[in-house]
């Protein structure tokens, strides 16, 4: 089935505990942070919010047998926080993990509220709070594997909108502006979470009216012949052109994503603009072999795109 312009009104599993390959709990849900909605769709892994956000990920190609898929991507909006996150091989889990740990290390802000407008006073306070107490998160995560991170922290203040731009390794965060190009924020690296502790960028940008973010994992490489001899132009072309929420999807049609020996591949557009539902955090991607074996046995009527609503709170049944 299509699924197009379905709400998100049934999802097949709501993470809360994290599970090794054997699909046994290996912790429990903490109490801080908001719990995570981890969608399982069987098809198309789409998900998109009206002029506010879309994100698409795929499974590799790599390997025929059910394996993990390490890339992951979280939105929690309450918090102005967005983050996408490719796992080493080992440990496919560890970006959700790792995001989810991040998040409620967030909620330990309580100031930090994505439709709340800071002094100048405030903000720098907090940004050097959360930049400097980051350190200390990362040297103080257990959990076996590794893992490339972008995060985006994004804050209302008096004198404009502002985000804090976490990063290590090969993720891939853009800035575009109508009739501008876009252009690459990160640096691509070595460092990982897991292995450093510290980011290899931590710093502060401002975010104009009418700008767009674009997140990508590095499995764009493996697709990225399919957009011609400039890939990044008509990506371009493709977020001036379409709604933000469909830009994803559009890129993906560009992508022959059955092909083997293809990487798993993430992206996530946002307009940090839009106007916030009250949405729960929204996590996708970051599976085990296990939950992925589940996601293709699972027998219910799913949709392959979860629309969500922009207006009203989401209701979700299992």
């Amino acid at each position: 089935m299509n699924g197009e312009n379905l709400c998100l009104r049934a999802v097949p599993a709501i993470f809360d505990n994290r599970t090794n390959d054997k699909g046994k709990n290996l912790g429990q849900k903490t109490g801080r942070g908001s719990s995570s909605i981890l969608l399982l769709n069987k098809h198309r892994r789409s998900i998109k919010c009206p002029g506010l956000f879309g994100a698409r990920f795929s499974a590799g190609t790599i390997r025929r047998e059910p394996s993990g898929v390490g890339d992951s991507i979280l939105i929690n909006l309450r918090k102005g926080f967005l983050a996408i996150a490719d796992s080493s091989d080992r440990n496919p889990c560890y970006a959700r993990a790792f995001m989810e740990y991040f998040s409620e290390f967030l909620a330990g802000f309580p100031s930090l509220e994505f439709n709340r407008v800071q002094s100048s006073e405030s903000f720098e306070d907090l940004q050097k709070s959360i930049i400097s107490k980051s350190k200390t998160l990362l040297k103080n995560f257990y959990c076996y594997g590794s893992c490339a991170f972008t995060g985006l922290i994004l804050i209302r203040t008096i004198r404009g909108m502002k985000a804090i731009v976490l990063h290590s390794g090969d993720t891939l965060l853009y800035v575009g502006y109508p009739g501008s190009k876009i252009r690459q924020i990160t640096q691509t690296n070595f460092w990982l979470i897991g292995k450093t502790g510290d980011f290899f960028q931590a710093e502060i940008i401002e975010v104009a009216p009418l700008t767009r973010f674009l997140f990508m994992t590095d499995g764009f490489q493996c697709f990225a012949p399919a957009f011609g001899e400039n890939p990044l132009a008509r990506i371009e072309e493709l977020i001036h052109k379409h709604p933000i929420e469909g830009v994803p999807d559009e890129i993906f049609d560009y992508c022959d994503i059955g092909q083997s020996g293809k990487d798993d591949f993430a992206i996530m557009t946002f307009n940090p603009n839009g106007i916030v539902p009250n949405l729960p955090q929204i996590l996708i991607g970051g599976t085990n072999a296990f939950e992925e074996t589940d996601r293709r046995s699972w027998k219910g009527q799913m949709s392959d795109i979860y629309e969500l609503p922009k207006d009203q709170d989401m209701e979700l049944f299992l």
